[in-house]
């Protein structure tokens, strides 16, 4: 008998799964690490840009060869792994009604300051320019 590939039991994690994982740690950790790093060594604007744009396209590049690398079976594994253990963190399904206005608070207000503080600088001297 032949085994099923769309089964649902987990996948041996062999060394093509941490080779993919490990490739796609490191397509994750070039730009967040890089990119500050070659702003902060003074070259030049120029310099500077084009290192971050081959930074960001080499993560984007070893990103896919990370999913080549596992395989289909390897990234979904992953991949329910990481939302698995995301969806036990997210937000609830219900919140209580204190939450709520606490939240739509937040929202509202700076929207309204932002919409306010047009109309009322005439009577706030120096309000714009902060």
């Amino acid at each position: 008998m032949s085994k099923d590939t769309n089964s649902s039991e987990k996948p041996a994690v062999d060394c093509r799964i941490k080779l993919g994982a490990a490739i796609f740690g490191l397509s994750i950790l070039l730009p967040v690490v890089g990119i500050p790093l070659v702003s902060g060594l003074g070259l030049s604007t120029t310099v500077t840009a084009s290192v971050s744009g081959v930074f960001l396209v080499g993560a984007e590049v070893l990103g896919v060869c990370a999913v080549a690398v596992m395989g289909k079976s390897g990234y979904a594994f992953i991949k329910t792994r990481v939302f698995g253990f995301l969806k036990q963190h997210g937000p609830p399904q219900k919140v209580s009604r204190t939450r709520y206005t606490i939240g739509l608070v937040i929202f509202c207000v700076p929207l309204l300051f932002g919409w306010l503080s047009i109309y009322i600088s005439k009577w706030v001297p120096g309000l714009l320019s902060h």
